[in-house]
């Protein structure tokens, strides 16, 4: 008998996968928004040129060119490397190439990751990253010229 139950409860586990969110994020408002973009130390639109192969240390390498600065020193054009999880199921970013898309960096050692390979930027999970596109979209204004 539970054995039936079991067989039944994976069947039905396996039939609904779209049923099922490992990764389920807030619809960004006002304030949470402003958090995100504030968490982000850099924030840039870019476009995914370079993607490398396999793992490093917290997930593999993305290569993006800069396309507009937003909370940055960098320049336009340049490139930028960070690391990224591609799993959406952890709140992972899948990132396309020649896409554009807004992203928020977290510089790792001024996150105070003290792990061996935590050097450079790491893209922020996606419910961050749908948090600093609503910013940016809706409340950024340019204060650079003022």
């Amino acid at each position: 008998m539970k054995s039936t139950v079991f067989i039944i409860a994976l069947l039905i586990m396996v039939s609904l996968p779209s049923m099922v969110q490992a990764c389920s994020c807030r619809k960004p408002d006002v304030s949470s928004a402003l958090e995100d973009y504030n968490k982000a130390d850099i924030v840039l639109r870019v476009k995914a040129i370079e993607f490398s192969k396999g793992w490093n240390a917290s997930g593999p390498l993305v290569t993006f060119q800069i396309l507009e600065t937003y909370k940055t020193n960098q320049a336009l054009g340049d490139t930028i490397t960070a690391k990224n999880n591609p799993l959406t199921a952890a709140c992972g970013n899948e990132i396309n190439p020649d896409t554009e898309y807004v992203f928020g960096l977290w510089d790792l050692q001024k996150a105070g990751y003290e792990v061996k390979n935590a050097i450079g930027y790491r893209v922020m999970h996606s419910c961050a990253q749908q948090g600093v596109q609503h910013y940016i979209e809706n409340y950024y204004t340019d204060t650079k010229d003022k």
